[in-house]
């Protein structure tokens, strides 16, 4: 059994891909991305929770953190 798809939406897929995106929420700033090494006596620290909030008033409903990796490196994400 053979699936022939039209040439047209194979030519069309690569253009879709960044439709389908959920909206940015109101208010939501520009996001960089981030990344902080916890480390305890020198030592990498594993399993560890990372919160971080600002001292703005208008963006702290936007908090951001993380979990640590087995490096002690948490990548930040909001």
């Amino acid at each position: 059994m053979t699936i022939k798809i039209p040439i047209f939406i194979l030519f069309c897929l690569p253009f879709m891909t960044g439709c389908f995106q959920e909206p940015r929420p109101d208010g939501l700033p520009k996001l960089y991305p981030m990344s902080i090494k916890i480390t305890q006596e020198g030592t990498p620290l594993t399993d560890a929770s990372v919160g971080l909030i600002s001292s703005d008033p208008e963006l702290q409903r936007w908090p951001a953190g993380a979990n640590t990796d087995a490096n002690g490196i948490a990548k930040i994400f909001t």
